[in-house]
């Protein structure tokens, strides 16, 4: 019998407000967005939306505006999601404001007020875990905390970076110490190119080699390649269509990683992450309600 362990994914919760237009707004006009249609996101959300989906347990901490439960309560309802480990923060979470085509968008980002003792707290409720996904955020306190649970004596079998948007905001020596830590890293071709440029191709080599580390490059419509060895492998994307898919890289992550701590291949584990993201993108849905079923038959 497979044994079912629990992901803990950390990271940042926001307020999305999402307006899809027919072209980006030209300069000094003004988008009127639906505070109707807002709802709760960010990486760490939408990963353990996605595992929880495919069938994996999942269990979300991270921080939440007092102001913004409802929506909590919302997204909740009807999810197979440990959302135990939130932390009610004073007031309201970060804003994300996105003015979405379908091939550009255009976003700002509001960050909340976060409370000194934040990153102890996410610390301690993150020592039981025993799959640990890390996901970026733009606030000092949760990348001081990735940190901290990356260099730090934990109960964790499996370690996972998933710096998203955020990687712009981490520091090189940030980014080397995660790095090194993690069994595996998710980035997209930009952020990729950020690490690289910070740590260097060679020590990037190093980690997979020396040290078994896998980092993974995702390239939207060219697929991804992954890097567990000598020698990058790579790998056809499922998309056939060019455009901004919110939700699809998130969407792999979950999948990748459901796949890899199930004992799969790091090679299948990339197939599998791509019919995740694949399937997604066909939903037109940042959080689609999709099943494994549904997955495998993007393979």
């Amino acid at each position: 019998m497979e044994m079912r362990l629990t992901f803990t994914c950390v990271g940042e919760i926001m307020v999305e407000h999402i307006q899809r237009l027919r072209q980006l707004p030209k300069p000094n006009s003004t988008v009127v967005f639906d505070q109707n249609r807002s709802t709760l996101g960010g990486a760490a959300i939408n990963v353990a939306w996605y595992l929880s989906r495919l069938g994996a347990n999942a269990r979300l901490i991270a921080p939440l505006g007092s102001c913004d439960t409802p929506l909590l309560r919302r997204l909740v309802r009807g999810e197979n999601i440990d959302f135990s480990g939130i932390i009610i923060t004073p007031g309201c979470s970060d804003r994300l404001f996105t003015a979405l085509t379908r091939h550009q968008h255009l976003s700002v980002y509001a960050l909340a007020m976060q409370p000194k003792t934040l990153g102890d707290e996410l610390v301690e409720r993150c020592k039981s875990a025993s799959v640990l996904l890390l996901n970026g955020s733009r606030h000092e306190a949760l990348r001081q905390a990735n940190t901290a649970l990356a260099t730090r004596p934990t109960n964790s079998r499996w370690l996972f970076f998933n710096p998203s948007y955020a990687v712009f905001a981490y520091t090189r020596t940030e980014l080397r110490k995660i790095i090194t830590a993690a069994h595996v890293t998710i980035l997209n071709r930009s952020e990729f190119g950020y690490v690289r440029s910070l740590l260097g191709a060679k020590e990037i080599a190093k980690l997979s080699l020396a040290r078994g580390r896998v980092i993974v490059v995702t390239k939207g419509p060219d697929g991804a390649e992954i890097l567990a060895g000598e020698k990058w492998k790579p790998a056809r994307s499922r998309i056939s269509r060019i455009g901004v898919f919110l939700g699809a890289g998130d969407a792999f992550v979950a999948g990748f990683a459901y796949q890899f701590v199930r004992g799969n291949e790091p090679d299948e584990a990339l197939h599998y992450g791509l019919a995740t993201a694949a399937a997604v993108v066909r939903s037109r849905s940042i959080r689609a309600r999709l099943t494994e079923a549904a997955v495998r038959r993007w393979m």
